[in-house]
């Protein structure tokens, strides 16, 4: 029992008055938070003179102040996850690089322990609840990370990763929409098609080169003036972020109808086009005139 109290005693440090008077060759005491506590010198006689061991029965829970060199020697006690723990957080912070390890822990660990012993001067009665680990806090709060260690992810701010765990977790919304423009051009042997149709349909002839280029030009003016928008929304799972469903809606555009209205109106609006039309209406006249009415049910 006496070697296991004596091995708490070098890992934990005392407390009060007692590790004030400890030599040190740091400024002052460092705070190492709340923890087994040695009994006090004053304490200790105090059980010894009730009969009772001082190393058995003395040790309480209380703050725990310790001296430099105490707190130094503690890094390489703690157990493997408390180590990994600090050496996340540690990176997380950028006080060690990304590919830092222990070596580096431990002397960023050193100098955490140096700045913390400033708190508490030796000989001070003031004790300051500061510890190494509170400092390295306050570096990790001012890399923009949550308390429990979540930061956004740099390659999908809709991700936050745990940087003390590896975890990553979907925060952003479970509806996204994207709005895409475009404008879609007709080929040329769709629109010489067009064109085809429509001369042979009003003018009863195949449009020459110059008629084909003018209306090239006319639908390119009004499709890109008529661009299509479509709409897709996405609806993504709230925990891992997947896809799991689409709704697309497309809307403006020139579609086929338009198209073949462009073309005809290109057509009626020639000169050509009025005199065929006129010879065509005289001759219907015509016709009527000589040939009458067909008699219907003959």
């Amino acid at each position: 029992m006496q070697a296991q109290q004596d091995a708490l005693a070098q890992f934990y440090g005392s407390a009060g008055q007692a590790q004030s008077q400890t030599e040190t060759n740091y400024p002052g005491l460092v705070y190492l938070g709340r923890g087994p506590v040695a009994p006090t010198d004053a304490h200790a006689r105090q059980l010894r003179a009730q009969g009772l061991d001082p190393s058995v029965s003395g040790w309480s829970t209380g703050d725990r102040f310790v001296t430099g060199e105490t707190a130094v020697y503690e890094f390489n006690q703690w157990s493997a996850r408390r180590r990994a723990d600090f050496i996340a957080q540690a990176k997380l912070s950028g006080l060690i690089p990304a590919d830092g390890g222990q070596i580096e822990a431990a002397r960023l660990w050193r100098t955490l322990v140096e700045e913390a012993s400033y708190y508490n001067p030796v000989g001070s009665s003031d004790r300051r609840k500061i510890s190494p680990w509170d400092i390295l806090s306050s570096y990790v709060r001012q890399s923009g990370v949550s308390e429990g260690g979540w930061a956004r992810d740099p390659s999908n701010p809709d991700f936050e990763i745990n940087r003390l765990t590896g975890e990553r977790r979907y925060v952003g919304p479970r509806f996204k929409t994207q709005t895409d423009t475009a404008v879609n051009l007709t080929d040329p042997a769709t629109a010489k098609a067009l064109a085809t149709s429509a001369f042979q349909q009003l003018m009863g002839r195949d449009p020459g080169t110059g008629e084909l280029s003018a209306f090239a030009e006319a639908l390119r003016a009004a499709e890109t003036a008529a661009p299509v928008t479509q709409t897709t929304t996405t609806e993504h799972d709230p925990v891992t972020g997947e896809i799991i469903g689409t709704n697309s809606v497309a809307s403006g555009g020139l579609d086929s109808a338009g198209k073949q209205y462009l073309a005809e109106q290109k057509v009626k609006n020639t000169k050509e086009y009025a005199v065929v039309q006129a010879g065509t209406t005289y001759e219907n006249a015509l016709e009527q005139m000589v040939f009458g009415s067909p008699s219907l049910g003959a």
